[in-house]
């Protein structure tokens, strides 16, 4: 009766119910316990990651990004006084943007702190 209550002839058909019933729970059981060493996995090997981790980490860079964006104008606002044409003006601002999203892009990359 417990082995395949299907094959059963003198099984109750209430005993066969709860015998599927309890092969179906196990068969269940059995899944996510997969699914958990599967995700145990993932994790240990890199290719999960918490997300209060990535949170924390978009804010940090988006918070340098900003820093480095809003200090463009400190920077730059001395080497523009006297400047007239319009293209050494915006060469000198192009050339501080790039620089800010190259620091980014060590920041990020983690070779700058």
């Amino acid at each position: 009766m417990n082995t395949n209550p299907a094959q059963s002839a003198h099984v109750s058909e209430d005993a066969r119910s709860s015998a599927s019933s309890y092969h179906y729970s196990r068969a269940k059981k059995e899944t996510y316990e997969a699914l958990l060493k599967k995700l145990e996995y993932e994790e240990k090997s890199g290719k999960l990651v918490a997300i209060e981790k990535i949170e924390v980490e978009a804010f940090t860079a988006a918070r340098y990004a900003r820093d480095k964006l809003l200090g463009i104008p400190d920077r730059v606002a001395p080497a523009l006084i006297g400047k007239t044409e319009i293209h050494e003006i915006r060469e000198l601002l192009r050339k501080e943007i790039l620089a800010s999203l190259e620091h980014l892009t060590d920041f990020l990359n983690g070779t700058q702190s």
